[in-house]
């Protein structure tokens, strides 16, 4: 802000006229908030700011008020608990009233993953993601290891030869685990590499911003350390001890078989992987359907053409002057103005009292004021009774529309004339809106009280025609710079803001989407290699099936049948595996979406499709080969 306003200067000293109301002089400069902070902020105030404009709206402080958060330093951490009950206490005694509200101390480091901060939620999209890349990362494992154990034979008289000359078991494992971890460092250091390299494209595909300097701070180096002494000691533990367990005089004659059961751990093993890739494929392809069933959803009421103009500082107290020439512009259907955006509605109360009232009710009530036509102009649903009218100069004082949740609460058959206390206001309920999503769609609707705009708006909403919308914003534009030519003009779509509210979860689904992709390739070329491994091991048994007349589609087709077999086992393994895991993910939406049969059946296709091509692919150029090259093999 410094440099925006004070370019080359010093900013010490000089003075800030805010919403033409307000001067301030720059007392110091800070450095830049850092991007992960969850305090984000370009200029600081005085509280007592806020304040005036408080009371200056008609409004008073209360004891129960939870609009300001408010930031305490302890002399002794642990003293959280006793300050939070003696505040509650404070607030009771000055209140005057019994049922004071809780009170919550939260460490500010711990907040961001406190329930207050949507933790329980940034906790499991973290988990999600975490637990996906370590199944990306046990995928390789089981190539690797597959891959060992396949190859097993080609190292029997290694093994025998070292074990004759003196080497023991021990020494072999510790070889073999040796060459694990080398491999696995090594695959560590190209990993940095790469994440500096791909790093900036990640952040933008993605939306985020992780700095390249991350890899290098005290706490991620161990991480990565430890992720390389895990990765090789799974993916080298198993080859270690099978293939030091090698008699050498059995290995030395040549008489080595791998056998069935290490044939059978291979299959378990291919099994495993392509549960966890189609697994991965199952969830990306729920989670796309999640968020358009949440995009499709009926917010309950239209977004569609409708522009919202935010009300800066002292631009509120044109409103009225704006709206008679909103109104009078073409391609303008409707103009009303409300506290709160109708996509979030945060003010909430438990102090709204009426008659019959269980005294264990404690839900949290939704409350904003809006203008006249709010109902029409959003396109809602009344349930009941009418919208405010100024027909009714009572509608002004003391009248109250509520929504179809609060009704479902209130539990009265004649909600209609029902009177709500809200403070020192006492009104009638006149009407029922169907409700309409305030919050995100992640979470259950709220109970909501909505009254008449009884201090300055914050937002103005325009429903516009959806014809030449560039000519009706341009008249907007003209609309507002002719009544309040002194503030900057600004206007967004609702639609849009919509798509932005659930960026986090599409940001989730290309996320995932990328593992799944990464993970069946992973899959894949573990199978090739064993497709490979498997066609020269068995190159005169294809040479001799090809003496006796098998084609080259009969020869491809009986290698092949072998390891889609292995697809079927891994599909129904991984079917109930995954609906019992995104059916139990689905379950934290308040509206969700069903796990029908093609979300199973396409991935399973796809699966096999690819398995198929990428086995083929080494059947068939073994099957081609001249049978005389082949029985001379060796």
């Amino acid at each position: 802000m410094a440099d925006k306003y004070f370019p080359g200067e010093d900013p010490l000293g000089k003075v800030m006229n805010i919403n033409h109301e307000y001067d301030f002089t720059v007392t110091g400069v800070m450095n830049d908030v850092p991007h992960n902070s969850m305090l984000r902020f370009e200029m600081l105030i005085p509280f007592q700011i806020f304040e005036d404009q408080y009371r200056k709206e008609g409004r008073t402080f209360e004891w129960f008020s939870n609009h300001p958060r408010t930031y305490l330093l302890l002399r002794d951490a642990s003293l959280g608990d006793v300050v939070r009950s003696k505040i509650k206490n404070y607030v009771r005694d000055k209140a005057g009233d019994e049922r004071a509200p809780e009170f919550t101390t939260i460490p500010l480091k711990s907040y961001r993953f406190s329930p207050w901060g949507g933790g329980p939620r940034r906790i499991k999209r973290l988990t999600f993601i975490s637990t996906v890349a370590f199944l990306i990362l046990l995928i390789a494992c089981v190539n690797f290891m597959n891959l060992s154990t396949a190859r097993s034979a080609t190292r029997a008289k290694e093994i025998g030869m070292r074990k004759v000359v003196g080497a023991g078991r021990k020494h072999m494992i510790i070889q073999f685990l040796g060459e694990s971890f080398i491999l696995s460092f090594a695959a560590m250091f190209l990993a940095m590499i790469l994440v500096i390299l791909l790093l900036p494209a990640y952040n933008e595909i993605f939306g985020i911003q992780i700095p390249i300097s991350i890899i290098t701070k005290s706490y991620v180096i161990p991480v990565w350390f430890g992720i390389a002494l895990l990765t090789g000691f799974i993916s080298g533990s198993y080859p270690a001890f099978f293939l030091s367990s090698f008699k050498p005089v059995t290995t030395l004659k040549g008489e080595f078989r791998s056998g069935a059961k290490s044939a059978l751990i291979r299959k378990g093993l291919v099994v495993f992987q392509f549960v966890l890739s189609l697994s991965l494929i199952i969830g990306t392809a729920v989670i796309y359907k999640q968020i358009h069933f949440v995009r499709e959803k009926d917010m309950g009421f239209d977004t569609d053409h409708i522009v919202y103009i935010p009300l800066r500082g002292g631009s509120s107290e044109f409103y009225p002057a704006l709206r008679t020439r909103l109104s009078a512009c073409p391609g303008i259907v409707s103009v009303t103005a409300s506290f709160h955006k109708p996509t979030w509605i945060g003010s909430n109360t438990t102090r709204i009292k009426w008659e019959g009232k269980d005294s264990e009710y404690n839900t949290l009530i939704h409350v904003t004021s809006v203008d006249y036509d709010y109902v029409s102009t959003l396109n809602m649903e009344m349930l009941a009774g009418r919208d405010f009218s100024k027909e009714f100069p009572s509608d002004r004082e003391n009248s109250f529309l509520i929504n179809e949740r609060l009704f479902q609460d209130m539990n009265k058959d004649n909600i209609l004339g029902a009177v709500l206390e809200f403070g020192p206001v006492t009104g009638r309920i006149i009407g029922v809106v169907k409700d309409f999503h305030f919050i995100p769609v992640n979470d259950k609707v709220p109970p909501l009280v909505i009254s008449l705009l009884s201090r300055k708006p914050r937002y103005v909403m325009v429903r516009v025609l959806p014809g030449n919308i560039s000519s009706t914003l341009s008249s907007i534009r003209e609309a507002w710079e002719s009544v309040i030519p002194a503030y900057p003009f600004e206007c967004n779509f609702f639609d849009e803001e919509f798509e932005r509210s659930y960026r986090v979860e599409t940001r989730l689904a290309g996320m995932v989407k990328s593992y799944a992709v990464i993970g069946i390739c992973i899959a894949c070329l573990g199978l090739f290699g064993l497709a490979s491994f498997t066609a020269e091991q068995r190159t005169k048994e294809i040479g001799i099936r090809k003496i006796l007349g098998a084609s080259v589609l009969c020869v491809a087709g009986r290698f092949s049948k072998e390891f889609l077999v292995l697809v079927f086992v891994s599909t129904s393994v991984s079917w109930p595996l995954s609906f019992y895991m995104m059916n139990k993910w689905l379950r934290s939406f308040a509206y969700r979406t069903n796990i029908s049969l093609w979300t199973l059946v396409i991935p399973a296709f796809l699966t096999l499709v690819l398995t198929l091509l990428t086995v083929s692919y080494q059947t068939v150029k073994a099957a081609r080969a001249n049978p005389v090259d082949s029985l001379r093999y060796e």
